[in-house]
Parts: C-alpha cells; sequence; structure tokens
C-alpha cells in the first residue's frame, strides 16, 4: 500500500476536531429529546427489556442489557440512578427501590453512594410512556457493533429537556440545564405553539428539594440568555428552643431547606469548619433531619439574629448555581433560550405525530376498504357460488381485500348488518382523526399537565432584607495579630489542638508575630520526625545530599559527617548549615 504524504498539522487539527464532535455529542443532551445518548439508550433498553409500570426488575438486569447491546462505553447505572432522582429532576423516567445514596429522599440528602446494582431493582415510571411515544416511527441506526439498532431521538411528548438536571462537559462546551416546573413549563409551551410567548415569559427553575431563588435583573438576564449563575438560598428561621440542664428557653437559628445539591451533612460540616469566622460564635449544630423534611438547629453564644445573617454570607446556607444551557442541534453544540428549546422541540415532536397521523388514516382506509368489500359480498351473496368463489363480478379487489372475503366463516355470512355497522363505525372514526399535528401535541400536554403537574417547591423572592443586612454588615474587619496568626495556621494546615500545644496556655491575642514565628519553627521540626510526610521529605533530602556530595567526590567525608555528628537527630535546617560549612554543599531544604 503507498504512502501518503500528510501534513501534521491537518492532520492534528481533523483528529482533534473528530474527537471534539464525539466528545460534545456524548456530553450534551439532544435539543430535540432533552437526552445525552448514554441516557437515551437506557431508556430504550429498558423498553426493548420488557420493563413496565408495574413490576420491578433488578438494576443489574437492565444495566447488563444495556451495557452489553447498545452502551460500548461500559456500565450505565449511574445514569440508571441520575434518571430516577426525584430530587434531581420534575419528571423522572424511573421509579427506584434500594438506596439510592446521595440522594435517598428528597427531604434528607446524604454523601453516601448507592448500593450495588445487584441489590436495587427499577421500574417505568408512568410519565416514562408520553417519552417514548411514537419512538418507533422515528430513525435508527444500528449499535456499536451491528447486532441491532437504537433510536437516533426519541419524541417525548413534552420538553423533557427543561424538566431535568443535566450536567455535561466536552470539548470546549459544556452544559448545566436546571429543572422547571411541569405545570408552568406547559404553559409556557401552549404560549409557544400560539404564538403568544414574549421574551418577558421566562420560567424559573423549580427544584423538588425548595428552596428561595433571589429575583434580580441579574436572575431575569440569565434566564433570559440560558447562561450565567442563579442565586439559591435555603429557608431559616428564628425559633426559642430549651437549652442546657435547665431547659431554659434559647434563640436558635432553625433551617428547614437547603439550596439544590447541598446536603444536610455537607452543610454542617462546613460550618463546624468554619466556626472560628463567626462573631457571633457557636455553642453547637444538631442536625434533626428526617424523611420529614430537613431540620438543622445552630445554637448562637450570643445573638440568634445576627448569626443568620452571617449565615448567609458564610456558610452553604446561599449558593451560586450555575445555569447553562447548551444543548446539540443538528449535530453542532448551541446556547438555547427557553422558548428556542421549546421550539426546536416542537418541529421535532410535529414530525412524530404527524407521521404516526399518517399511519393511523393509512391503517383506517385500508380497514375501511376490506370491511366495504365484505359488506359489497355479502350484500350480492346469493350471486356467487360458495363452493367455488369467483370474486370477478366484484368491483377489483385489492389482495388485502380478497382475502378478507375468503376468510369469512360460515358464522359471519348471515351478519352483514354487523358489518355495515363496523363500516359506519370506521369511517366515523376517519372523520374524526384530526388533520393536524398540533391538535394532538395540545391535547397531549393537557393530558400530562392534569396527570403530573405539581405545586412550586422552590420560591422566587426579591432579595431578602436578610442578605442585604448581612451584606451591609460585613465590612472587612482590622486584621489584629490574632488573625494573623489563625490565617498562618490555616495554611501551614496546623489544627486548633496543635495550636494549643505550642501556645503553652498564653493567648493568641497575647502573642507576638516573632514568637508565634518561633513556635511555628518548632511545629515544623516535631513535622520532620512525627508525621510521614515529613519523615518521606527527610528521605528525600538525605538522598539528594548523597546524591550531591557524590557528584562533588565527597561522599565518604559525607558518611563519616553523617555517622560523627548523628545528622539523623537533626534538623533538615541544621543539616543543611553543618553541610555548607564542613563540605561546602548545598542542599536545599525543600527538595
Amino acid at each position: 500500500m503507498p504512502v501518503v504524504p500528510v501534513s501534521l498539522r491537518s492532520e492534528m487539527s481533523d483528529s482533534y476536531l473528530q474527537y471534539a464532535a464525539s466528545a460534545y455529542i456524548r456530553a450534551l443532551p439532544d435539543v430535540r429529546d432533552g437526552l445525552r445518548a448514554a441516557s437515551r439508550r437506557v431508556i430504550w433498553g429498558a423498553h426493548t427489556l420488557g420493563l413496565t409500570t408495574n413490576t420491578y426488575k433488578k438494576c443489574a438486569r437492565v444495566d447488563g442489557h444495556v451495557t452489553g447491546s447498545l452502551s460500548p462505553h461500559g456500565s450505565v447505572y449511574g445514569t440508571i440512578v441520575n434518571l430516577s432522582e426525584c430530587s434531581l429532576h420534575s419528571a423522572t423516567v424511573f421509579t427506584f427501590q434500594g438506596n439510592r445514596g446521595v440522594y435517598s429522599d428528597i427531604a434528607h440528602l446524604s454523601e453516601d453512594n448507592p448500593a450495588a446494582a445487584r441489590y436495587t431493582e427499577i421500574k417505568l415510571a408512568p410519565i416514562t410512556r408520553y417519552i417514548l411515544d411514537s419512538s418507533e416511527l422515528l430513525e435508527f441506526i444500528p449499535n456499536y457493533d451491528g447486532s441491532t439498532i437504537e433510536p437516533v431521538t426519541l419524541a417525548p411528548a413534552f420538553p423533557y429537556l427543561l424538566t431535568q438536571t443535566v450536567t455535561g462537559i466536552g470539548v470546549g462546551y459544556a452544559c448545566n440545564w436546571r429543572p422547571f416546573n411541569l405545570g408552568e413549563l406547559v404553559k409556557l409551551t401552549k404560549k409557544v405553539i400560539s404564538g403568544t410567548a414574549t421574551q418577558k415569559d421566562i420560567l424559573y427553575p423549580d427544584w423538588p428539594t425548595g428552596g428561595v431563588i433571589e429575583k434580580s435583573a441579574q436572575t431575569q438576564q440569565t434566564l433570559e440568555s440560558g447562561q450565567g449563575t442563579l442565586w439559591v438560598r435555603g429557608k431559616a428561621q428564628i425559633e426559642k428552643l430549651p437549652y442546657g440542664k435547665r431547659n431554659k428557653l434559647r434563640e436558635c437559628v432553625v433551617i428547614t431547606e437547603l439550596p439544590p445539591g447541598v446536603s444536610a451533612e455537607k452543610f454542617c460540616s462546613d460550618i463546624t469548619a468554619k466556626a472560628d469566622s463567626y462573631t457571633s460564635g457557636l455553642i453547637g449544630i444538631s442536625d434533626e433531619s428526617s424523611r420529614e423534611g430537613i431540620r438543622i438547629v445552630i445554637t448562637p453564644k450570643t445573638d440568634a439574629a445576627s448569626l443568620l445573617k452571617e449565615l448567609f454570607i458564610l456558610s452553604l446556607l446561599r449558593v451560586g448555581v450555575n445555569l447553562n444551557q447548551s444543548a446539540v442541534h443538528k449535530g453542532i453544540p448551541k446556547l438555547f433560550t427557553q422558548t428556542e428549546a421549546i421550539s426546536e422541540w416542537l418541529a421535532h415532536r410535529k414530525q412524530a405525530v404527524q407521521k404516526r397521523l399518517n399511519l393511523q388514516r393509512e391503517q383506517l382506509e385500508q380497514t375501511i376498504g376490506t370491511t366495504q368489500a365484505v359488506v359489497n359480498f355479502l350484500s350480492r351473496l346469493d350471486e356467487f357460488n360458495l363452493l367455488k368463489l369467483d370474486l370477478s363480478k366484484l368491483q377489483p379487489l385489492t389482495q388485502a381485500e380478497e382475502q378478507a372475503i375468503r376468510r369469512l366463516s360460515v358464522d359471519q355470512l348471515g351478519q352483514l348488518d354487523k358489518f355495515k355497522q363496523k363500516l359506519t363505525e370506521l369511517k366515523q372514526e376517519l372523520s374524526q382523526l384530526p388533520s393536524e399535528p398540533l391538535e394532538v401535541i395540545l391535547s397531549e400536554l393537557d393530558e400530562i399537565a392534569a396527570k403530573f403537574s405539581r405545586p412550586r417547591s422552590t420560591t422566587v423572592a426579591a432579595v431578602a432584607a436578610t442578605t442585604s443586612a448581612a451584606t451591609a454588615t460585613n465590612k472587612p474587619r482590622p486584621r489584629t495579630i490574632e488573625t494573623e496568626i489563625r490565617e498562618q495556621a490555616a495554611a501551614l494546615g496546623m489544627q486548633r489542638k496543635h495550636m494549643l500545644a505550642y501556645l503553652k496556655g498564653k493567648k493568641l491575642k497575647d502573642m507576638s508575630l516573632q514568637a508565634w514565628q518561633q513556635h511555628v519553627q518548632a511545629w515544623k521540626e516535631d513535622q520532620e520526625f512525627t508525621t510521614p510526610s515529613g519523615r518521606a521529605r527527610r528521605r528525600t533530602y538525605k538522598v539528594s545530599a548523597q546524591a550531591a556530595a557524590r557528584q562533588a567526590g565527597q561522599i565518604r567525608q559525607l558518611n563519616k559527617l553523617w555517622k560523627d555528628k548523628q545528622l539523623d537527630g537533626m534538623t533538615m535546617a541544621n543539616i543543611s548549615k553543618l553541610l555548607k560549612k564542613e563540605l561546602k554543599l548545598i542542599v536545599d531544604v525543600t527538595t
């Protein structure tokens, strides 16, 4: 085979572009059905496996079927768990049975991993039949080994992309779709269909876990453009609760909702790690969350109102949620607004519904033709010899019509009136068949909204006085020696117990920076001998010293000095000074 010379620049460019295209097609959802490739394969694989809304099947069975027949990239169990997650999506594909781990319950998120696939089960959620509707009529392609086929896209009966949380990272592109309320989405979709939607008609995300979205000009701009940051707060209030041995009433901060993606465990850990940052002081934090809902009680040392203001600034009670509505459109990544995404779904859905209507009309017309032929035959039954049936007396018949007549049983020969009634019903059904796909789409949207819509869980409010007041009071405090010392200790990884040990009973406010540096030096020296990382650095330092001595022809002198002076018991800083003085060797302590 002849060798063809190729430019390295062009070959690298073409190969990387092909890789980038395959990466973002897998990472980003298709705007038409709102699904990434892995999610689409899981849903279609579960459908072909015979999964229903009535009986559960092992996740391991679904995972094995999809992995073996459709997915060339390994296990899809994580995708199965994600598609069944009711705290992430407004419309879940699967009903999950077992421990989901991180999102084990809407009311109480945890930081655990899901149970193994052999212990968990799933079945189709009721809304899934609307996601799979008319999918058999769409385009199919061979799977990765050509043994079966898979759909290029599905054709959900509603804009499924806008009801789920989708996060993906491709080459040069990423997406962060957030879920919107299904009832509100149906209303906006109707406006898009009727052409009455305006730029001001935007939806606010609705996470099933609750929270409060801060309404502002920035939020409005983010939702209109489809890209930006949304600020979401949890819900907190001040309650008087019994405290201490005497159960004396004390004002405490009680948190009942957290921002999306923040678990009670993660929130409490963050508070504990930053305990010294709160000027109001903390006595304790208690996680009383259960399946009924989140409840975290924080007891302040001084004023509960001041602590609440600080929580909105310093803790995870207020977080920024990234919004990036990128999706694949005709093989190319693109940023979409809400109405643009709905319009693309609508165009795709109209094609699927039109194919279904054409197929129904074709089947009805064929059935009417065969029934009409049977009626004509039975009306002139006396003209035919049933022993040697000759149908040439009738008008030209199709093969299906002739077969329908020849298959008539003896009992059916006397049922002319029954066939006439059936013919009338078929003609009436054909006349009632919608002529436009929009009629079907609108009726399906009404049906979906009636069955599956629910009230909003996430509220929308203007920037609360609590947050603005907290911002106003968050003036930079004067930097003191105590602040400097705490920051240095945190940067060194020195824990509070280490600080207290080296202070030897003295208070931070009474320390000077010079005296503190001496404590820090002592701590560093101790770390060389007491911690695994310190001992590893000492071994590395010794090897570096030996290499430098060997290069200078002084390896014997170094070994003798190391033994005579017992350098293994000295700190690296002192060893470095001694080597420089005795052997003129310079070995960096940080090596």
